[in-house]
Order: structure tokens, then C-alpha cells, then sequence
């Protein structure tokens, strides 16, 4: 039996195929020389789930929507659909929404929802949602909330935000964390209530991000 001798550290080459799948992170093992190189999984990955700028389906014609709206099961076909940033009165808006026929009695909540699959959710280490909300916001995934901010607890459609929104915080967005063990393998959704600070305010704004930390490692579809 010949002698195994330890060699000196070999580098290893990863080509990465620019494929459209998305990364799976993975501890790899590689032949070289008849010796086994291991690649540790102690590096992070991340992947965004919903960019900024995503579709989102809206309701925006002042209604009582309740609890119901907010889980994967409602169905929201009859919704309109747009591009954030979602809103009106800033003239930065992809999507005007509207307010009703009154501008000094505008419709105080707006709905959104936006669904998006997840293959794997088992392999999300931590997560982290970044919203624009003008004035006060509150934000559920799968049914379960995620996000309250300048909004009182159990707030219902008629209820106003906590503050005005004002300045460079409009135009910001803010991050929370968020659960990983919320997702789904599947379908997820994302939903999403703006209420306005005053029934005469001036604008609204909403736009989201959401992404994941991966375990470590490094991408499953290298060579």
C-alpha cells in the first residue's frame, strides 16, 4: 500500500455557468491528483426574492377588506396590476394609483399584494425586508405580519398613520428583519397596506425588497 503523503494546498478554479437558476449554496468536494480538495461551506450567499420595482397587484378604490385579504389563498385576479414605486402626488411614480373623487377626502388605505415562488426554503438563514411607505405601512408574508411602522396596532381600513411622512424619508427605505421559517416551498405572498396620514394628504409612495441569506458554500451549478 503506497504511503499517503499530505500535500501542500492545490487552488482550485470555479467556473460558474451563467445560468438562470437560482444559487444554491452546497460544502463541494474536488479530485485533484488523487486527493480530495474540500471547498468549506463558511461563506455567505444572498438572494433577492422581490426586487424593488416588482409587479404588484393593488386596490385602490377606498374598500373594507377585513383579514382575509392578506393570505395566499384570497383571490385577487380582479385586481389591477403595476410597477413600483406604486402611488401619486410626487411625480416619481412607474404607477399612479388613485385616490377617489375627492381631494380632501382621499381614500386612506391602499392594498397590495405580490406572490413569488421559493423552491427552497429550508436552505434561508436569516431574511430581511427593506419598504418605501408614505405615510404608515404595515406588511404580512403568508398571513403573518412582518412589518408595522408608523401604523397602530390593529389599525383597520379607516384608520390614519401615526405621522406624516416628510422629506428624505420619503424617498427611503427602511429594513426590518423577517423570519425565515415564513416561507413556503412553493407559492409565498407578500401583502401590503399604505394608510395615509390625513384624508387630504398630499401623496402616497410604496415600493419593497425582500431578500435571504443562503447557508454557505459555494454555488451548486459550478464546474
Amino acid at each position: 500500500v503506497p504511503e499517503l503523503i499530505q500535500s501542500e494546498p492545490v487552488a482550485v478554479i470555479i467556473e460558474v455557468d451563467p445560468t438562470n437558476d437560482a444559487p444554491l449554496l452546497r460544502e463541494d468536494t474536488y479530485v485533484a491528483y488523487g486527493g480530495k480538495v474540500t471547498v468549506p461551506a463558511d461563506s455567505a450567499g444572498e438572494e433577492v426574492l422581490v426586487v424593488a420595482g416588482a409587479g404588484w397587484k393593488y386596490l385602490d378604490d377606498g374598500s373594507d377588506l377585513g383579514e382575509g385579504w392578506k393570505g395566499l389563498e384570497f383571490d385577487d385576479s380582479s385586481w389591477p396590476e403595476g410597477n413600483a414605486e406604486l402611488g401619486y402626488g410626487d411625480g416619481d411614480e412607474v404607477t399612479e394609483l388613485g385616490f377617489g373623487g375627492d381631494a380632501e377626502n382621499k381614500h386612506i388605505t391602499t392594498y397590495f399584494r405580490h406572490q413569488f415562488n421559493v423552491p427552497d426554503p429550508g436552505i434561508s438563514s436569516a431574511m430581511t425586508v427593506r419598504v418605501r411607505r408614505d405615510d404608515g405601512v404595515a406588511v404580512y408574508l403568508n398571513g403573518q405580519q412582518i412589518v408595522r411602522d408608523n401604523l397602530p396596532e390593529g389599525a383597520g381600513f379607516d384608520v390614519l398613520a401615526s405621522s406624516v411622512v416628510n422629506n428624505d424619508d420619503e424617498a427611503a427605505f427602511f429594513a426590518f428583519s423577517v423570519n425565515p421559517a415564513l416561507l413556503v416551498a412553493g407559492d409565498n405572498v407578500l401583502a401590503v397596506e399604505i394608510h395615509q396620514a390625513g384624508a387630504n394628504s398630499s401623496d402616497i409612495s410604496f415600493d419593497l425588497e425582500l431578500k435571504r441569506i443562503l447557508a454557505g458554500g459555494v454555488l451548486a451549478n459550478d464546474s
